[in-house]
């Protein structure tokens, strides 16, 4: 009896979590970001083998259907565990702190699919990398957003979601994550290459995609940069979200550099 009734408490505070997360998803919850949206899918499956240079290991990066629930939700599982996972300050936490915390990521697991649900009215390509396992080791997407590439010079003037109502629809990388031990392998590279060629099959055409990093995330800029992308300016009002927050997550300022690539549109399109 106790135990099923700490179970349904479980079960209805995960639900209002969820809803919570889910709130944020649509409004500030910028990085990671929980993206807005579902576009009808225009593509179809699609896989390409990547042989790993270090391990030989066969990586393939596929290409998720928008109506493929089951491979979403482990994508969203994923995705969230790889952003959260090496969250500072869990070490030393009590048996009570860890469930709150592992509480908070099962409520972000569902509300990063409850988002994929919603309607973006937009262009928009997931990608996963799999082993020969089937297991995820590294994903990303690109999405169509309203994107204001004015640079401010007091940013706090105006304010993101101002911004945003000013730009214009632009394709943009995000949730670019790829698991700890499969690093340095070029596997975020070639993910990064499968959003651009999917642009390329967009319409309408788009001549330019971009990205934005935390502005000390060194790596991921040296990703970028490799990759072709030329730094365009530095937002200092940009917004990341933690798991620190005394009851639900903390919301944070920090810096984020956007990026941006030319696209070559004169060329075949061909996904892989």
């Amino acid at each position: 009896m106790t135990g099923n009734y700490y179970s349904r408490r479980s079960d209805l505070l995960a639900c209002h979590l969820t809803n919570y997360f889910a709130f944020i998803a649509r409004t500030t919850f910028l990085a990671p970001k929980i993206i807005i949206g579902y576009a009808p899918a225009v593509r179809t499956y699609n896989l390409r083998a990547q042989i790993d240079n270090k391990t030989h290991e066969r990586i393939l990066i596929e290409e998720i259907k928008l109506d493929d629930t089951r491979q979403l939700q482990l994508m969203s599982e994923f995705c969230i565990d790889m952003f959260f996972k090496e969250d500072p300050g869990t070490e030393g936490q009590t048996f009570i702190s860890r469930g709150w915390r592992d509480l908070k990521l099962r409520a972000m697991r569902q509300a990063q699919m409850l988002d994929f649900s919603m309607p973006t009215g937009g262009n928009r390509s997931i990608f996963v990398a799999k082993n020969l396992c089937n297991d995820i080791v590294g994903c990303c997407e690109v999405i169509e957003e309203k994107f204001d590439l004015d640079y401010l010079e007091d940013f706090n003037s105006i304010g993101k979601r101002n911004r945003k109502k000013t730009g214009r629809m632009r394709p943009i990388i995000e949730n670019l994550s790829v698991d700890t031990e499969y690093r340095r392998r070029g596997i975020g590279f070639d993910l990064v290459n499968a959003c651009e060629r999917a642009v390329q099959g967009w319409i309408p055409k788009h001549d330019a995609i971009f990205a934005q990093v935390e502005e000390d995330n060194m790596s991921a800029f040296k990703l970028f940069r490799q990759a072709g992308y030329s730094a365009l300016f530095t937002d200092p009002t940009s917004t990341k979200v933690t798991l620190d927050g005394t009851l639900f997550v903390r919301e944070m300022t920090v810096s984020k550099v956007t990026l941006r690539k030319f696209l070559d549109n004169d060329v075949d399109f061909q996904l892989f």
